[in-house]
């Protein structure tokens, strides 16, 4: 569903936290963004402008051209992956997957 975690570019620039970086894909059709988190919070800088939906929880966080984005503290083995739905292509449009216990 996301094109950007399964074959874009990685890079760690502007990304602060245990574990974070960035991943873009794009083509004729898709323009595809993400920032990833994972074990405890992470802040992204210098980011695309647009709405972005955090397809774990659902968050939304709307951003002007160049903003920042920064995730709740979250525990080990948790991940947070915001979307930027806004760039051509994207059908993100709410967390993926349901609630369970574990």
């Amino acid at each position: 569903a996301i094109p950007a975690l399964q074959k874009g570019q990685y890079s760690t620039s502007n990304c602060n936290g245990s574990i974070a970086f960035k991943r873009r894909f794009t083509d004729d059709s898709v323009d595809s963004f993400a920032v990833v988190a994972v074990n405890g919070g992470a802040s992204f800088t210098g980011l695309p402008g647009g709405t972005y939906i955090e397809v774990v929880t659902g968050d939304t966080k709307t951003i002007g051209e160049g903003g920042t984005i920064t995730t709740d503290s979250i525990g080990d083995g948790n991940i947070r992956v915001y979307v930027n739905t806004s760039l051509r292509g994207n059908t993100i449009t709410g967390k993926i997957g349901n609630n369970t216990d574990y």
